[in-house]
């Protein structure tokens, strides 16, 4: 009896994502870049400076906003449907958001107001329902000025989601957030602060290791990440 050998088909988990597509994917891409230019809706790369660097985006570019919705969509939302959840199970599939206006000045909240506006219009059009709750703290005394005029910018639904808050977040905050999941400087028991890496408890740890570096998603317990090299199939 002779035996066939088996062939290894290697698949990229990533197909059909930047970075990972296909020829005609990539003209495809190409040309929706180019109509939406021409509509002024996009604004293409600079390219590379002198030194052949490739510029980086400015914080204000929509790519970035995708990509964070992206990653909570993709990866941080199933992670923590996998974990042990007091809903379960029930999917998590909306998420509350701390903003810390406390180092803020009025001259950067205005410059900020497109990239409130962009991520404002991208999460009602695209992203829709994945925002719980925005939790607004150390709000200096111009902020309800400043909010009267970011207002009209999102609907009805999402302003009613805003809590804005003063220098004493914790009382409120722990009736939305897990008192040992909220970080210490708004009123919880979690030593953790902006700068530090995503904490992981011993169940996250359990399932991922450590937080993936580069493009990732999580599916059916496993992190998937396109191995170098790999073509899709």
């Amino acid at each position: 009896m002779s035996i066939e050998p088996t062939s290894t088909i290697r698949v990229d988990v990533l197909a059909g994502h930047l970075g990972h597509l296909t020829e005609s994917q990539k003209t495809a891409f190409a040309t929706f870049q180019e109509n939406l230019a021409k509509a002024q809706l996009y604004s293409p790369p600079q390219g590379q400076d002198e030194g052949g660097i490739i510029s980086r985006p400015s914080h204000d570019e929509p790519t970035l906003l995708v990509a964070l919705y992206e990653v909570m969509c993709r990866f941080v939302l199933p992670l923590c449907t996998y974990l042990p959840h007091r809903t379960a199970p029930t999917p998590i599939s909306s998420v509350t958001t701390i903003i810390d206006l406390e180092q803020v000045t009025i001259t950067s909240l205005w410059n900020w107001r497109r990239h409130l506006q962009e991520a404002s219009t991208l999460a009602t059009a695209n992203y829709p329902e994945t925002l719980s709750t925005i939790v607004v703290v150390n709000s200096p005394s111009f902020f309800p000025t400043a909010w009267s005029w970011i207002k009209p910018w999102f609907d009805e639904g999402t302003r009613n989601k805003v809590y804005v808050l003063g220098k004493d977040p914790g009382p409120t905050l722990r009736t939305l957030i897990d008192s040992r999941d909220l970080p210490k400087p708004y009123g919880g028991e979690l030593d953790w602060k902006y700068e530090d890496e995503p904490f992981l408890d011993d169940a996250a740890t359990e399932a991922i290791g450590s937080m993936p570096k580069g493009p990732a998603v999580f599916i059916d317990g496993k992190v998937e990440q396109a191995p170098s090299g790999s073509t899709s199939r």
